[in-house]
């Protein structure tokens, strides 16, 4: 509901997501909202964190910080991948959406590692987490509205079929899990487990480590180039060989530069064709 009306009023021509200046605008749009709202989160979170001294809510905020960040990438990538073709770069841009994707993968996986490394000290070293519903309060909104955000993300993606917003969906999503793992250190004082603060500290780190490195394997492939999977190499085959005249399709090769994909084949003829009919 709130999506769609998002859409209607900041993307002119919003039903035309072929177009790469309008996949331009639907990235732009889930890029701004996210580092707005990642920004409000991370002053919440980390003036929460300080104020109540748990490392898994700084922590969070760090993550929310980096969320926003790969906002930033988001906007940025969108932006390159609308320029038009130019003398360097014949087919276009389109493979700056799998970069910014590579960007958001490599800033999970460096924030995990910080992540890890800061509540292994809390775990050495315990610290006491003050417990108040006035906070719990706080950080359950903060979970409702990246939840938002996330499905607002996923949203955006599926429509204009695209692996950076998708990214950012997963991006968005870990901040929602790892912000539910917090919630539940902050009652480490409650059960009697100083180290459960520095402990979901560490399950947070090691789930925002495995989100990077899936989205990493996943656009690692497309940027080295895919070869066509069975069904797009039937259809293929199936359209050329509608034409009139062809007998046969052989070698054929697909690169996709963002919603471009340029296709090349070789096609079997009749001999008692002349060069004319062939061509």
């Amino acid at each position: 509901m709130i999506t769609n009306l998002l859409v209607r009023k900041f993307v002119k021509d919003h039903k035309n997501v072929k177009d790469i200046g309008v996949r331009s605008q639907y990235g732009m749009l889930e890029g701004w909202i996210s580092v707005v709202i990642n920004c409000l989160l991370f002053i919440v979170k980390l003036s929460t964190g300080l104020l109540v001294n748990s490392i898994a809510l700084i922590v969070d905020a760090i993550h929310s910080i980096s969320d926003m960040f790969s906002s930033a990438a988001v906007i940025w990538g969108f932006k390159l991948s609308a320029a038009p073709p130019d003398r360097e770069h014949p087919f276009g841009h389109g493979r700056m959406e799998h970069i910014t994707t590579l960007i958001i993968a490599v800033l999970l996986i460096l924030t995990g590692f910080e992540f890890f490394k800061a509540a292994f000290g809390r775990i050495r070293n315990p610290e006491p987490v003050i417990f108040s519903k006035v906070i719990i309060f706080i950080i359950s909104l903060t979970i409702v509205i990246k939840g938002w955000l996330a499905l607002f993300s996923r949203d955006l993606g599926k429509m204009i079929n695209s692996k950076a917003l998708m990214g950012d969906y997963i991006h968005h999503k870990t901040d929602v899990i790892t912000t539910l793992l917090v919630l539940l250190a902050l009652f480490s004082e409650k059960i009697h487990f100083k180290q459960f603060d520095g402990l979901v500290g560490i399950l947070v780190s090691l789930y925002v480590i495995h989100s990077g490195w899936s989205m990493l394997r996943e656009v690692v492939s497309p940027l080295l180039g895919e070869s066509a999977s069975y069904e797009e190499l039937k259809k293929i085959r199936s359209i050329a060989m509608s034409v009139e005249g062809v007998k046969g399709v052989h070698d054929i090769i697909m690169h996709k530069y963002g919603n471009l994909t340029i296709i090349s084949l070789h096609v079997e003829l009749p001999e008692e064709f002349s060069f004319m009919e062939a061509h």
